[in-house]
């Protein structure tokens, strides 16, 4: 039976960042906040589409996606949607609490 399952490939572990919710600074053209951390393409790490309505929002940077995967492996998947700020990103009165 081992030698069957090493046949076929392991899939995304229950650890891995996507499909993990992330609140963004802006909202998107739909007036969502949320985004959804997807597969990486070419040189990207991750893809962060939209939540409303699926577009897509840009590319998770490096040093975000290997924080996040490295607070997921030692705390697990958040329940709630993690907030990523840019430099220069104003927060609201919301974000203070």
């Amino acid at each position: 039976m081992t030698a069957q399952l090493a046949m076929f490939p392991s899939t995304v572990s229950s650890a891995s960042v996507i499909g993990l919710a992330v609140k963004l600074p802006r909202p998107c053209w739909c007036g969502s906040m949320v985004a959804t951390i997807g597969s990486s393409a070419g040189p990207h790490h991750a893809r962060l589409q939209c939540a409303g309505c699926e577009t897509h929002r840009g590319w998770l940077s490096r040093d975000s996606y290997e924080f996040i995967v490295a607070v997921v492996d030692e705390f697990g998947r958040p329940e709630q949607p993690i907030t990523i700020r840019f430099p220069n990103s104003h927060n609201s009165a919301d974000d203070q609490l």
